[in-house]
């Protein structure tokens, strides 16, 4: 996992004689900020963390505070993962349109988007997802989801992945249908 804004990191620092009031600001879940850094309170300021993987993490928090907790050790965890989301939109012929965020921490696919409607007859739904298509900005990728094959016959060839930004759309066909 690489961590990007808008995320949310736990952080856990323990020191033995450390000055309370700052592990007291250390402590917990911060922001990661638009241009990556993470602010760990005013004794100990900002440390750049966009970028990084988790495993990374520690050491560099635990370098930035060898100035106020020399024996600081350091636990990091993402607390939320909003950098690394899809979305599932759900479309009712103009009205009851709804917007799902879901983490994408891999391995999801659509039948997995699918899931979260137990009750939903899909024999009335058109399903559909659009993709980031990194060649132009704004552009995107349009895949067609067969759902009587990925829920039913077990066919994989339209159960995509789901990657960071992916949008899976269910819709009720117009009424002029």
């Amino acid at each position: 996992y690489v961590v990007e804004a808008p995320d949310v990191l736990s952080v856990a620092v323990r020191s033995y004689g450390a000055n309370e009031a700052i592990l007291e600001s250390i402590n917990g879940d911060h922001l990661v900020e638009s241009d990556g850094s993470l602010n760990l309170g005013e004794e100990v300021g900002s440390v750049q963390v966009g970028g990084l993987t988790l495993a990374e993490l520690p050491a560099r928090i635990q370098d930035s505070l060898q100035g106020e907790v020399p024996d600081a050790q350091v636990a990091v965890s993402v607390s939320v993962p909003n950098s690394r989301v899809y979305y599932i939109i759900t479309e009712g012929n103009g009205s009851d349109d709804t917007v799902m965020r879901n983490p994408a921490l891999g391995g999801e696919t659509v039948r997995d988007a699918l899931a979260y409607f137990p009750d939903m007859d899909w024999t009335e739904k058109n399903v559909w997802m659009a993709r980031p298509a990194g060649d132009a900005e704004g552009s995107e990728e349009i895949l067609t989801v067969n759902v009587a094959e990925v829920l039913e016959d077990g066919d994989s060839s339209t159960n995509y992945s789901l990657e960071p930004g992916d949008r899976v759309f269910l819709a009720s066909p117009p009424d002029f249908w």
